[in-house]
This record gives C-alpha cells, sequence and structure tokens, in this order.
C-alpha cells in the first residue's frame, strides 16, 4: 500500500511541475506576444514618422512654388513653363487646372502625342472633394494620371493665376507615381514578407502595395473575411482609433495582423502595416531549461517505475518461496498425522499382540502351579511360558524402539527357524486364550517340503497370529506387520490353522 502512495505521490509531483511548465511557457507566450505588438506597433509608428518628414517636406516644396507663382502673377503657360525649369525628377509629374472647372495643362506631354498638353479632371472631382482647407497642402487619393495611364498621388496647393488679365484660383498638382513611391520610399521594417500602405479616410489608398488588393483597404479586407469582419466596425475603429491591430487573411487566405496609426501631418490618412501571424504570434519561449525539467522528470519516473517492477517480482519471488514453504508444512503436516495414525494403530495392534502371550504366560503359569506334582507337566508348562515370555520380549524390544518406527526403517531378523516349531510355539501361546473362550482350535500340518527355512520368527508368528479366531481378522494386518522372508517354501496345505467358531483358515 506504501508503494502505491508512492507512487501515487510521485505521479502528483510530476504532474504538478508538468503544469507548472505549461504556465509558465504560456505565460512567456503571453509575454512574447505582447511585446512582439509593441515592438509592431513601434514601428507602425516610425513609418508614420517617415512618412510625416516627407509630407512636409514636399508641403515645402509645393508651397515654395505656390507662393513663387503668386508673388509672380503669372499665366497658366508661364506658371506651367516655371514648374519645368524648376523639375526635381523625371519621375515626378507636375499640373495644373483651373479650380472650377479642372481642366488645365501638364508639364510633360503625352506618351502618345508628344504636341498635347492639356488635361482635364472635370470627370473626377471626388479626387478633391475632401479638400476643406484651400490654404493647406492636400494629397488626393491614388488616381490614374491620364498623361501616363499609371496610378499616382498627387500633392495639391491653391494658387492664383491670371486668366485675360484677371485673377482665377487654379489648382497645382505634384503628381507622384504610386511605383515611385514603392520604389524610393522605404520604409524601415525587420519583419519578413511585410506589407505597407497608406489609406485616406473612406479606406482609399495613398500608398497601395502589392499584396493589398481592391481600391480600398476597408474592402479588401472584408472581401477576404466575410463572416469573420464587420466592415462597418472596422470603419469605424480606423476612423476614430488613433492606433490599434486587426488579426485577418490575406488575399492567400493566411492570418496576418495588420497595425495601423493615424499620420500627425495628416489626420485624415493612416498608416496601416501587415506582418504575418507568425511574426507576432511566434513561441517566443526559451524550452531549453524546460525541456531539461521534463527529461529529468521522466527520468525519475521511469526509475521508479523500473525500481517498483523489481520489488514487485521480487515480492512474486517471496510469495513463490512462502508458497512453497507453505506447501512443505502442508506435507509435512500430513507425513506428521499419517505417521500419528501410524503409531496409533500400532499401538492398538501391539497391544493386543502383548496381551495374547502375557495371557499364555498367566495361564501356563496357574497349570504350573496347580499340576506341581506332575514334574512332566509342568515341564512342559514352563517350555510354553518360556516361549511366549520370548515372544512378549520380542514385542516389546519393537514397541521400545520407536525410532525405527518413526524413521519408517524395520529391520527383519533373518535366521534359520523350524516351521513345525514356530507352528507349535504358535499353538502354545493361542491355547489359553482358546480355551478361555471355550473354542474347539485344531493345528494339522501336512505336505511340508521345507521346514527349515529362512525367516524374521517373531513377525513370522505375528502373521499367522492375525489369522487366529482370538483376533480380529483384517486384509492390512500382514502388512502392518512388516513380515518378510526369503528362503522359505512351502506347498499351499504344508499345514492348515482352522477354527471351527470364526470360519476362519490360514495355509502357509
Amino acid at each position: 500500500m506504501k508503494r502505491f502512495a508512492i507512487v501515487f505521490l510521485n505521479i502528483i509531483i510530476f504532474i504538478a511541475l508538468a503544469a507548472g511548465i505549461l504556465v509558465y511557457t504560456d505565460d512567456q507566450k503571453r509575454a512574447h506576444r505582447e511585446q512582439a505588438e509593441q515592438n509592431l506597433a513601434g514601428t507602425t509608428q516610425l513609418i508614420c514618422g517617415i512618412a510625416d518628414n516627407y509630407f512636409t517636406e514636399t508641403e515645402g516644396v509645393c508651397s515654395t512654388w505656390a507662393s513663387y507663382i503668386n508673388d509672380s502673377s503669372m499665366t497658366m503657360r508661364e506658371a506651367v513653363r516655371y514648374l519645368s525649369a524648376v523639375r526635381i525628377s523625371d519621375d515626378v509629374y507636375a499640373q495644373i487646372v483651373w479650380a472650377d472647372d479642372l481642366t488645365g495643362l501638364s508639364r510633360e506631354s503625352y506618351l502618345s502625342d508628344p504636341d498635347r498638353r492639356d488635361v482635364s479632371y472635370a470627370g473626377r472631382a471626388s479626387l478633391f472633394s475632401g479638400w476643406t482647407d484651400p490654404t493647406a497642402l492636400f494629397v488626393t487619393p491614388r488616381f490614374t494620371n491620364p498623361v501616363t495611364g499609371t496610378y499616382a498621388v498627387a500633392f495639391c496647393k491653391q494658387v492664383t493665376l491670371l486668366d485675360a488679365g484677371a485673377p482665377r484660383r487654379a489648382i497645382m498638382m505634384r503628381i507622384v507615381p504610386n511605383d515611385y513611391l514603392n520604389a524610393r520610399w522605404v520604409f524601415p521594417s525587420n519583419y519578413a514578407d511585410a506589407g505597407i500602405a497608406i489609406i485616406d479616410e473612406r479606406g482609399r489608398y495613398i500608398i497601395k502595395p502589392v499584396s493589398m488588393k481592391n481600391e480600398d483597404f476597408f474592402g479588401f479586407l472584408y472581401s477576404y473575411n466575410q463572416g469573420t469582419v464587420d466592415q462597418n466596425a472596422l470603419e469605424e475603429r480606423v476612423r476614430t482609433e488613433e492606433s490599434g491591430l486587426i488579426l485577418a487573411k490575406d488575399a492567400m487566405g493566411k492570418d496576418r495582423v495588420w497595425s495601423f496609426r493615424r499620420l500627425g501631418s495628416n489626420p485624415g490618412w493612416t498608416v496601416v502595416m501587415s506582418v504575418p501571424l507568425s511574426a507576432v504570434d511566434g513561441e517566443g519561449v526559451d524550452w531549453f531549461l524546460p525541456r531539461v525539467i521534463l527529461a529529468t522528470l521522466c527520468l525519475l519516473f521511469s526509475v521508479d517505475m523500473l525500481y517498483f517492477l523489481w520489488l514487485r517480482k521480487k515480492d512474486r519471488q517471496v510469495h513463490a518461496r512462502l508458497e512453497e514453504q507453505g506447501e512443505r508444512l502442508r506435507c509435512a503436516l500430513e507425513e506428521a498425522e499419517y505417521a500419528n495414525r501410524a503409531k496409533t494403530t500400532f499401538l492398538n495392534n501391539m497391544s493386543h499382540d502383548i496381551r495374547t502371550p502375557m495371557n499364555a504366560i498367566l495361564g501356563f503359569t496357574a497349570l504350573a502351579q496347580n499340576h506341581l506334582g506332575d514334574t512332566d507337566r509342568v515341564r512342559e508348562d514352563l517350555g510354553k511360558i518360556r516361549t511366549s515370555g520370548e515372544h512378549l520380549l520380542s514385542l516389546i524390544n519393537d514397541v521400545l524402539d520407536m525410532s525405527r518406527i518413526e524413521s519408517g526403517k524395520v529391520e527383519i531378523e533373518e535366521k534359520e527357524a523350524s516351521l513345525s516349531a514356530i507352528l507349535s510355539d504358535l499353538e502354545g501361546i493361542l491355547e489359553t486364550d482358546i480355551q478361555r473362550k471355550n473354542l474347539s482350535f485344531t493345528v494339522e500340518t501336512e505336505d511340508i517340503v521345507h521346514d527349515r527355512v529362512v525367516c524374521d520368527r517373531l513377525r513370522l508368528t505375528r502373521i499367522l497370529s492375525t489369522f487366529c479366531p482370538t483376533r480380529s481378522n483384517s486384509p492390512k494386518a500382514a502388512e502392518r506387520s512388516g513380515f518378510a522372508s526369503r528362503n522359505a517354501t512351502a506347498r499351499p496345505k504344508a499345514r492348515r490353522i482352522s477354527s471351527s467358531a470364526c470360519g476362519t483358515t490360514a495355509s502357509a
């Protein structure tokens, strides 16, 4: 029972430590994810700072151009020539359109018609619908440049030009192609497979990476995350929150984290940075120590199990030895009981065997006393008394020699004897009992081939007495007497002992 308690305690300790390790690793993962999210938000904030600096620089350039044009009282053509003179890069275009009808001139000519420079945005007045402060720099959403046919973003400033000698409001547009921004405006990022976009408050792309589809960011996320993303809630969150994180799938169906932050220089714009979920939800756990602890626990548990299996094997061996000893004790007990029963049977039989010669001694002694004057009769009686005494002495010696009885070693005395003498002695021993019981007893011998035989005279006498009417006839009496002889031969009718009272006949 104690062993099972120790095993149970070891299992509880193992489970407790394993649970502690799981809690530890879970806390480490949570802390790692929080740190990764903070790092992602910090990177997004850094990108917002770079974007703010770029817009501030661009705003300075546009403001310088606008101030010069306003101070110089130029016409539209003169202003276009001025923009051609201050060209910084061939990849950045410039256009001027009237603020009322959105028609005007381009600094660059059409690729398909080098002599054509006129432009018109009359059908796309929504590009300027969010411009509420005429004195501020305005950046349009992404649109298609009518001169080049490519996506671009326009940084706009209002200027005043002369039209037929009268002042008229116009819009100066510094047009930056989207490809130019993506190639030259490199946002720092330590994340692989990152996508960076700038959107306006409607979700329209100002800068659009290749990985983001559709024409607006909100529609893109909603179309690829139907059932998991609420477009209205998403728009409300991006418009109202300063920064945050969004978990959604991209166009390839892979989970990504979208970090957004509003620009400080233009609160209507938001920087959106997309990274794979694995960049935020990685392991972030040093598994060396937990693995060492778990390996040690497993080793200790295995050693405990092997030790208890060894103890169980030893218990089985001890139990087997105990069972073997118990079996030996049972066998010894049975042998002792059998020996005890054998002794009891032997003593019972021996008491009868002793009583027979004793009766003969007493009987012939009484006869001798009654016939003291008859010398021959007394001599005969004394001979019978001596024969019975010798037989009684032999019986007593057997009783006293109990060690041979207990060990089962009975020594057979092999001496030459006369069968006729043995029968005569037996007749004398039994004569007294026969007469006392008023029985008719005769001994007849005939056809004895060998009268002299080698035998144990005492045991042969006891065997022959077994069949006499003075005691119970038992089939196993001869076996209990331990009789054995050799070199003794007699024919079936050598001598007959008969009794008319018990009807018993024995042959020797």
